[in-house]
């Protein structure tokens, strides 16, 4: 799902990566997900009970305990044929069993979820079938619900990453700008489109003060979209990273991390500052290898990353010292 590149691009991206890579042992863990499923493509973390939430790929959000190892049923959309779906993972079938995506916990632990195929959907702390949301903003269909993220205050951001394609490798081929950001107020139903014309946009990552939101491009580069002061509203170009599928914020302090595959099975976290400069870029091998590509690398409990892998499927830990 990454889109071509030329020699030149590559030795570029190459010795970039191989100037600033740290030297440093990494080790890692993984899960496999259940059922035969592929995914994750996004994680998010609930520290109350030690779990995270996925996706997969035969429409569940699943709940990953850290304690026992294991993976089981969260939620997803309404009506879905359990009986089918869970033995079905053909793609022709996302659009009856759905393909959760980005999701993400509010403070009081209420979930948003991206589906892919049906908008943005919502569910309570316990799980359960999930609350369609918004399937719709500013008069056109949410086609490819994709990143999600929330504030403090409970506002949620998400991307509808394309009007055309729900196939992220499509819409990169095709040079599609039919991108955009979005966002909701759950307490009034407010939705707003913030930005329109954006290539391929799959994920979201909020500053520390919610003075700002990145947005990666997967076609793309990183944009900077300001939600408060005397910019609000407007858009520049934050840091040029080729073709970032997402972008985290670190735990402590306004540092990012961006997952980078410059090709099939080669593997780069970066970590850039609040000015867009990259400060860290380390090389993610061992297990990682194995990966087509990576989605999601999400900071957990320092040293340690969660990272989303589609193909072949798991969930991993890595743990990177001193990054």
């Amino acid at each position: 799902m990454m889109p071509a590149i030329t020699f030149p691009s590559l030795l570029f991206l190459l010795l970039h990566c191989a100037v600033l890579s740290t030297s440093t042992l990494i080790s890692y863990k993984t899960y496999t997900l259940p059922n035969n499923t592929v995914g994750p493509a996004y994680i998010s973390i609930n520290y109350a009970d030690n779990s995270a939430l996925t996706g997969i790929s035969n429409g569940r959000v699943v709940k990953f305990s850290f304690l026992t190892k294991t993976f089981t049923s969260f939620s997803s959309i309404p009506n879905r044929n359990g009986t089918f779906c869970d033995s079905n993972t053909d793609p022709n079938n996302y659009g009856t069993c759905g393909r959760p995506f980005g999701i993400a916990y509010n403070r009081s632990g209420y979930v948003y979820f991206c589906d892919a195929y049906k908008g943005l959907f919502g569910v309570g702390p316990s799980g359960g079938p999930a609350t369609p949301l918004v399937e719709f903003a500013g008069g056109l269909p949410v086609f490819f619900c994709n990143a999600v993220e929330t504030d403090q205050c409970g506002t949620v951001y998400f991307t509808d990453t394309s009007q055309n394609f729900r196939d992220s490798s499509l819409a990169i081929r095709n040079r599609d700008a039919t991108g955009r950001f979005i966002r909701y107020v759950p307490s009034t139903g407010q939705v707003t489109v913030l930005a329109t014309g954006l290539y391929t946009p799959t994920g979201i990552a909020l500053s520390s003060d919610n003075s700002y939101a990145l947005v990666s491009q997967l076609g793309n580069n990183i944009l900077k979209y300001y939600l408060t002061g005397p910019s609000t509203g407007t858009v520049q170009a934050f840091a040029s990273i080729f073709g970032p599928a997402n972008v985290r914020r670190s735990l402590l302090g306004d540092y990012f991390y961006v997952p980078q595959t410059p090709v099939p099975y080669i593997h780069y976290l970066i970590k850039i500052n609040s000015a867009g400069v990259v400060v860290g870029n380390v090389s993610i091998a061992g297990p990682y290898s194995t990966a087509l590509y990576y989605r999601d690398a999400r900071p957990f409990l320092p040293p340690i990353f969660l990272i989303g892998s589609q193909f072949p499927p798991f969930l991993g830990e890595a743990t990177i010292p001193g990054f």
